[in-house]
């Protein structure tokens, strides 16, 4: 699987036809070289590594209620990394200065922080298609994407045929339907992520997000959660001080 995504990405230098204006097939590989030149993947723009500092309201609460914790210099670092082509990103939270012997508090922590884990940097769409053996059709002012794997059993994609902005992401994993509802805001000419309505059976969640442009890539400044329809508290993760590595992208080595 990981050979076929880096075959795919690869496959992004290649030219890609106009966008039928009918019901039609589309070539996979058209649709991904579009996605990947319209929206906000910093993969895709050559990102190798990506550290920030983070602070969450949520946590800060947390850590209040600790007596034991007063005085104690709680930080929390993101980092995301990507080492080669043929390996998924790894992303992690790290939380150093609980004191020892919280163990509660470190486990609190480690929850609150994995709630946002896997929405700070985002993964291209045509990683999860590529799950699956898909086919994409376009008509009537929309791209649609569907397809069916060993893990994903039912995958269907909706992507705006004119601004390649991904609208809806629906999926069915283990039996259980999860469906991604995506509002788009323009980043440098490219459509990044303004917010997210994650619905699946154990909760609804949206997340919304701000930027900060950090040397040439778009990463959040602010990324907000909420639970619909809960008394939880919206938990507002803040990432400053973002240090980046690149590498060059697929179509910078190929030229």
């Amino acid at each position: 699987m990981r050979r076929m995504i880096a075959a795919l990405i690869a496959a992004l230098v290649l030219g890609a036809p106009a966008m039928p204006t009918h019901a039609e097939d589309i070539k996979l590989t058209d649709v991904y070289k579009k996605l990947a030149e319209k929206n906000n993947y910093p993969v895709v723009l050559g990102l190798r590594k990506a550290t920030a500092d983070v602070t969450c309201n949520v946590l800060s609460q947390v850590v209040g209620a600790f007596p034991e914790a007063a005085g104690a210099d709680v930080k929390v670092a993101y980092s995301w990394s990507r080492p080669s082509e043929d390996v998924a990103p790894d992303k992690s939270f790290r939380v150093t200065g609980i004191p020892d012997g919280l163990t509660d508090l470190t486990n609190r922590a480690n929850v609150i922080l994995q709630q946002a884990k896997d929405f700070v940097i985002e993964d291209p769409v045509y990683w999860t298609i590529a799950q699956t053996e898909a086919r994409a059709s376009g008509g009537s002012g929309t791209i649609t994407v569907t397809g069916s794997g060993p893990q994903i059993s039912n995958l269907t994609v909706k992507i705006d045929e004119q601004t390649w902005q991904v609208h809806m992401m629906e999926l069915e994993v283990g039996g259980s339907e999860i469906t991604f509802e995506i509002t788009s805001e323009n980043l440098g000419g490219r459509w990044g992520t303004k917010s997210l309505l994650l619905t699946h059976p154990q909760a609804t969640r949206l997340v919304t997000y701000e930027y900060t442009k950090v040397d040439g890539f778009w990463l959040p400044r602010k990324i907000s959660l909420e639970f619909k329809g809960t008394e939880e508290p919206t938990f507002v993760y803040e990432f400053s001080n973002w240090r980046v590595e690149s590498q060059p992208t697929v179509a910078e080595a190929a030229s």
